[in-house]
C-alpha cells in the first residue's frame, strides 16, 4: 500500500540507490588521470548504489519466501559492504526465479567480475587508501592498492587489450607524436598516470589521452551491464510480489527500467539520471 511505511521506506531505498548507481555511471565516464576525484566520485557512488540495490534483492525476495515478512537486522549486515557476496547472492536468487531474457542475465565475461572486486575492496576500506597511505592505516597494512591504480591494472587493462583496436591505437599514436613534438617546444609537462607512472612529454600525455577515452567508454558499459543485471532481477521481483499481492513493494520500473535496454543504448548515453 503506497501509505505505508514499508512502501515509504521501499520506495526511498529505491530512489537512492538509482540516483547513487547514477551519480557513479555519469562520472565514470569522466573520470580521468587529471581529475583524480572523479574517479573516487564513481567508486564511492557504484560501491554504495550497487550494495543498496542488492540488499532491496534480498530483502524482497525474503518477504516472496516469507509471505510478506521482512529479515532481521543480522541478515542484511551480515553482508557489510562485501560486494563479491552480495553480487554472488543477486546471482543466487536469479537463479531461483530464471527467464530467457538474455539481457537479465549475469554478464558472461572477464571485466564485471573484475569491475565487482574493484568496487568491494573500495567499499571495504581501500576509499581510505590515500589518508592510510599517510598513517599506515588498515587498507595499506591489508594490502588494498590506491584504488585508482588498481581500476587501470584490473579494469583498464584488459579494456584496452580487447577495445583499443590497432588501428586506432596507432591512430592516436601518430597524433600523440605529431602534436607532442610542436607542443614541446613551448610547454612543460609534469603528470601522473593513474598508475603512478610519471609522463613528462606532451606526445605521452597525449597517448595517454587516447587510451583514457577508450577506459572511460568501455568502463561505463562494461558496469551498465552489471547494473543492468541488478535493475531486471528487482523489476522481476517486483512482478512476483505484484503476483503474490505484497502491495507494500513500489513499482520499481519507475526508477530502473532505463537499465532495460540493450548495450546500443548504453553506449549512446554519457551522463544517467532517474527520470531521463
Amino acid at each position: 500500500m503506497i501509505d505505508s511505511p514499508e512502501f515509504r521506506a521501499l520506495n526511498r531505498e529505491a530512489s537512492l540507490a538509482t540516483q547513487t548507481v547514477c551519480a557513479g555511471l555519469t562520472a565514470l565516464r569522466k573520470a580521468d588521470a587529471a581529475k583524480t576525484g572523479v574517479y573516487n566520485e564513481a567508486f564511492f557512488n557504484l560501491s554504495i548504489g550497487i550494495e543498496r540495490l542488492v540488499k532491496l534483492a534480498i530483502v524482497i525476495d525474503h518477504c516472496l519466501d516469507n509471505s510478506g515478512k521482512f529479515p532481521n537486522d543480522k541478515a542484511l549486515r551480515n553482508y557489510g559492504h562485501e560486494l563479491n557476496a552480495l553480487v554472488k547472492k543477486a546471482r543466487e536468487i536469479r537463479s531461483k526465479y530464471p527467464t530467457p531474457n538474455p539481457l537479465a542475465q549475469f554478464p558472461n565475461d572477464e571485466i564485471v567480475p573484475a569491475i565487482v572486486e574493484c568496487l568491494s575492496d573500495f567499499a571495504k576500506g581501500a576509499r581510505y587508501y590515500n589518508l592510510d597511505y599517510l598513517v599506515a592505516g588498515k587498507s595499506v597494512r591489508q594490502g588494498w592498492q590506491d584504488p585508482i591504480a588498481m581500476w587501470a591494472e584490473r579494469v583498464g587493462k584488459p579494456l584496452l587489450a580487447k577495445h583499443y583496436t590497432k588501428r586506432q591505437r596507432e591512430k592516436d599514436a601518430r597524433i600523440a607524436s605529431e602534436l607532442g613534438a610542436l607542443m614541446d617546444e613551448f610547454s612543460l609537462i609534469r603528470f601522473t598516470a593513474e598508475d603512478g607512472s610519471p609522463i613528462t612529454d606532451a606526445g605521452a600525455m597525449l597517448a595517454h589521452s587516447g587510451s583514457t577515452q577508450v577506459v572511460q567508454n568501455w568502463g561505463q558499459l562494461y558496469t551498465l551491464r552489471l547494473v543492468r543485471f541488478l535493475a531486471m532481477l528487482l523489476m522481476d521481483l517486483h512482478l512476483k510480489s505484484v503476483n503474490m499481492r505484497l502491495e507494500f513493494v513500489p513499482w520499481l520500473s519507475e526508477y530502473l527500467g532505463m537499465f532495460h535496454n540493450e548495450d546500443k543504448y548504453f553506449k549512446s548515453r554519457k551522463t544517467w539520471k532517474i527520470g531521463r
